[in-house]
């Protein structure tokens, strides 16, 4: 018997280039697992979106694993649904350093990221809010998913930096903070349903936190899950230069961030790491 007759949906969140692919992977070696990949037509849609509650659900109950694996990120403002929507539900969020998370974006989609970041910020200055904003941009749909959720104290930000006309650095690090200031404006960091992950430890001490991982996913760990992870990409290249504003706004949330994460490896009797 599982948690309550059913399968555990635990989803995998934060900021695309983050380690969220790296943590998924780990679980697809996991007897106890099924793994849904972003491109996974049954959960997700063609924008890498998770399908609808009735059709997750079903996924669920089809499942004879003790733990149903999402990953969609494009839907990290959701957060709470995901909790509130699904019995036993879990959360496991990730966060890598801005710097290299930049750097890795640039790397694979050029300026891609800027030009989201200036594209929602004038929509955003256009209908006064985040609602407004993604309906102005329906027809874009891979960027209107950036305006829905954003909370009132974020807007103006990103109205700020959309004015300033983000270069690729700036634009991937603004998107960084974007996604990443879900995890508080949300209230994630207050519910015990989820896990806060820091990238470079993960891949530096997998062990360690792989245990945590399983351990808030309800399933066993074996050494054979990390087999495969290696830290070859911490540091891998000096951070890109970014705005003045854009860099001080990353360095406050990664601040608060490592703050969270060490004072959740401390209630639960881990050992806490500096930054």
């Amino acid at each position: 018997m599982f948690f309550g007759k059913t399968t555990r949906p635990v989803f995998i969140l934060g900021c695309q280039r983050s380690g969220t692919t790296i943590c998924q992977n780990v679980f697809l070696k996991s007897a106890d697992c099924d793994v849904y990949r972003e491109g996974n037509k049954k959960a997700m849609t063609d924008e890498w979106r998770l399908r609808d509650t009735a059709t997750i659900r079903r996924l669920i109950r089809k499942s004879r694993k003790r733990v149903a694996l999402f990953k969609p990120l494009n839907d990290a403002q959701w957060a709470r649904r995901f909790l509130d929507g699904y019995e036993h539900a879990r959360i496991v969020w990730i966060y890598r350093d801005p710097g290299d998370t930049a750097n890795s974006a640039i790397a694979k989609w050029d300026s891609v990221q800027a030009d989201i970041i200036n594209t929602v910020g004038k929509a955003l200055a256009q209908a006064g809010d985040a609602a407004g904003a993604a309906r102005l941009l329906a027809d874009r749909p891979g960027y209107a998913m950036y305006a829905e959720g954003i909370p009132a104290g974020a807007v103006e930000r990103v109205i700020g930096w959309s004015r300033e006309g983000l270069d690729a650095p700036s634009g991937a690090g603004a998107l960084w903070w974007l996604r990443n200031q879900f995890y508080q404006s949300l209230d994630l960091n207050r519910d015990a349903r989820v896990l806060l992950v820091k990238y470079e430890p993960f891949v530096t001490e997998p062990s360690a936190a792989v245990r945590r991982i399983c351990a808030h996913m309800g399933i066993g760990y074996d050494d054979r899950l990390v087999a495969d992870v290696h830290s070859g990409s911490v540091g891998r290249r000096p951070p890109p230069s970014m705005s003045a504003s854009v860099a001080a706004a990353c360095e406050e949330l990664f601040a608060s961030l490592d703050a969270d994460w060490n004072g959740s490896l401390e209630s639960g009797g881990g050992e806490a790491v500096a930054r």
